[in-house]
Parts: structure tokens; sequence; C-alpha cells
């Protein structure tokens, strides 16, 4: 019995020693090497791992041991891009998050699966940082994986239109992307100047005009930003439009006072100066309505309208003429602010909406306003009645769509496939 005791007493003894033993070794054997490298990859580049911390658990999790680690080595260079957006993949089995600093300023920070969302239009140069964590427990090891490099921005803007052929009455769309800061370009050319606006991170857009009385043919639209310019080619193609004579297709319009050289240099002095007046950010969103509700056009955009069917002389149709009754209710084509609202003997009483970007609606002959000049409308809100005021024939709306002094068709916009629309934002 006694030496069973001592027997149990020195098993007692010599167990734990024996496993403290183990476990002495088995947690100095363990050595940096089980800290994972997973690949973690930036702009088509392997990361190099600079800096962890991390817990390994050892002899089944018994016992822990730390490992920690800082680089004092200069940062990976990724090199050089001139586009804005950046890629980063890192592993599976890690909750991964990333920061990009400017200097000292974090421009970008967020899970690293949502980092295709950071837009970097600010030239120079650039570190993107990168943490691998495990932090659940349950016997695993767990820490943080580091990862840091620069990388530097020489951005270059980019131009593109929705087409290079454009008939008469419909727009010429620009876009310029890859903008840093607040650059603005600019744009000119024989067909008129079109006013850029911005157009969400590091965009801008302008539209030009090409009217009905642009003639068929070849053209050339400059763009400049910065530094950078391009020489944008553009075909003029002709479109066809309606011959109308005044008593026989439409009625006629009344003389005396309204048609008096008064008249027409009131509307002179008023109308024409409030042609390149338009805020640079672009306020309506989606499609010009019809001002009228389901109104039916009497007398199309562009149309040659004769006094008589004994002259060779004609007037051209700058807008379109709208079927409404006395006192039927117009609203805002789109949204945008009124610069004008009054009565002119020329126009009657008259409503101008500025849209932003040059673009305006002008609309005619109305009977009664329910608008004042600085108020803000929105698409679809009642804005006037329809009449017969000024020099109109009969009641209905005569509406126009300008940006800057040049018309536009406005039936291209009501069906939605005007250029107008191509670079939506």
């Amino acid at each position: 019995m006694k030496q069973f005791v001592t027997l149990l007493v020195t098993l007692l003894v010599a167990v734990p020693m024996a496993l403290g033993l183990l476990a002495g070794f088995a947690y100095h054997s363990t050595g940096d090497d089980v800290v994972p490298r997973p690949t973690v990859t930036a702009m088509e580049t392997r990361l190099t791992l600079r800096d962890y911390t991390w817990n390994e658990p050892v002899m089944a999790g018994l016992v822990r041991r730390d490992f920690a680690a800082t680089s004092t080595e200069d940062f990976q260079d990724l090199g050089t891009f001139t586009e804005p957006g950046i890629s980063l993949a890192c592993p599976e089995g890690y909750t991964s998050a990333a920061t990009i600093l400017y200097g000292d300023e974090a421009v970008w920070q967020g899970a690293a699966e949502d980092i295709a969302g950071a837009v970097l239009l600010d030239d120079g140069e650039y570190r993107l940082e990168v943490v691998c964590a495990r932090t659940e427990n349950s016997g695993r090891a767990t820490g943080e994986l580091h990862y840091a490099a620069v990388f530097t921005m020489a951005i270059e803007p980019y131009v593109e239109v929705n087409t290079n052929r454009v008939q008469q009455g419909d727009v010429l769309a620009i876009q310029v992307q890859n903008l840093a800061g607040d650059m603005m370009p600019t744009a000119a050319s024989s067909l008129g100047t079109p006013l850029f606006t911005p157009a969400g991170s590091g965009k801008a857009v302008a539209y030009l005009a090409v009217g009905y009385d642009c003639e068929p043919g070849h053209y050339t639209v400059e763009v400049t930003c910065g530094s950078n310019q391009w020489e944008l080619p553009l075909q003029v193609t002709p479109a066809l439009y309606a011959y109308l004579t005044e008593g026989v297709d439409i009625p006629r319009a009344p003389g005396g006072e309204a048609t008096d050289e008064a008249a027409m240099a009131e509307y002179n002095e008023t109308i024409p100066p409030l042609y390149e007046e338009s805020e640079a950010v672009r306020h309506w969103t989606g499609q010009f309505i019809m001002p009228v509700e389901d109104g039916t056009v009497t007398a199309g955009y562009g149309a040659r309208i004769y006094a008589s069917e004994d002259t060779r002389d004609f007037t051209r149709h700058d807008g379109v003429d709208i079927a409404a009754a006395d006192g039927v209710a117009v609203s805002a084509p789109a949204t945008g602010q009124v610069i004008f609202a009054g009565e002119l003997a020329h126009t009657g009483n008259t409503i101008i909406i500025d849209h932003g970007g040059g673009v305006k609606s002008y609309l005619y002959h109305l009977k009664f306003l329910n608008v004042r000049t600085g108020d803000n409308t929105f698409v679809g809100n009642f804005i006037a009645l329809a009449g017969s005021t000024g020099n109109a024939p009969q009641p209905g709306l005569h509406y126009e769509v300008r940006i800057g002094e040049a018309p536009i068709n406005p039936e291209l916009l009501f069906n939605g496939s005007s250029g107008l629309y191509v670079f939506s934002y």
C-alpha cells in the first residue's frame, strides 16, 4: 500500500512536470513562421506583409503564444496610375478593411470589398493601408495582418460624346471624366459655346444645340481641360421641316399693337439678354414632359411659315404650338428656376424657366401666371393657364426650348430621343 501511494504521488508530480516541459517545448519551438501571409493584391501587385500582431494556439489551445512585428523599411511602391480607380483583392477567412491616405488625410475608409467606389482625382502620392483581421477565438489563431504601399496618381481627363452625327434640332452631349478637384472644362465651336456643369464625382457635362438654321456639314468642337485639348469632329445632318401658310395651315397672327416696332423692341430688350444667363448646375432630372396634358402639336419646330400663298418670304418656327383650350392648366416641363414671369406685348403672358446648364423653357401667350420671377418650380407643377395673349391668333401654347440662344426641337425631349438625356446623372 505504501508503495502504491508513493507511486501515485510520484505520478501526480511527474505528469504535470512532464506536461509543463512539453508545453514549454511546444511554446518555445513555435516560431513566427506560423504567422500567415495570405495574398493581398492591389493594382495587380502582391503586397508584402508589413506589420502584424498574432496570437497562435499551442498544444490544441492549452497555451497561446503572441507574435508581433513592425517594419521600418520604406513602403512598397506600386507605381504611377492615370485612372482614378483602385483595385484590391483580399483573402477569404479574414475581415479586411482598407484606408487610403493623401498626405496625412484619410480620403477613403471602408471594407476592402467596397474600395472600387473610391475615386481618386487629385494628382500626387497616396498610401494604401490594408488590415486583414481574424477575431474569432474558439481555439483558432487570431490577430491582425497589416499591409501598406504607396502609389502615385497622374490623372488624365478624357472626353466622350453621344455621337459624332447630330441632326438639326437635336443636341450634342459632351462628357469629360477624371476631373481633379474643382477643375471644369470649357468648349467652343462655331455652333455655340456649351456650358459645362458638374455631373457627379470627377465628371462634367455640356450640351451643344444644333438648331434648324445650322448648315449641314462638318464642324469641329474644341474642348479644353487644363493642359488637355481635344478636337471633336461633328457632322450636322439635315432634318425635314413643314411648310405652313398663315390663314391656310395655321391661323393668321393678328396685326396691330402685338407686332409693331414697339412690341418687338420690348421683346428684344427683355428676352434675348436672358439667353446666356444660366446657372452652371443642372436642375432637371429625367425626361421633359409636355406642358399641356395630352397636348397635340399643331405647328412643329423649324417649320417655314409663309404670310400668304403668294409670297416667297417666310419665317422659321423656333418652337412648337400646342393645342390648348382657353384656361387649360399648363405644367412645368422640367424642374428649374423661373427667371422671368410677366407680360410682353408680343408674347403675352410669358414664363421662362432656367433648367441649368444653359437649357431654358419659354412659354408664351398664357392667360394666367401662377409663378413669379425667382420661384423654383418642379416638373409637373401647375405654373399657368393657357390663353391667347400677345399676338396669338387663338388660345394655345407656344413652347420653346433653347440652349443658349439656339432653339432645339421640343418634340425630341417629349419622346425621350434627345441627346440631352444621354449622360444622365
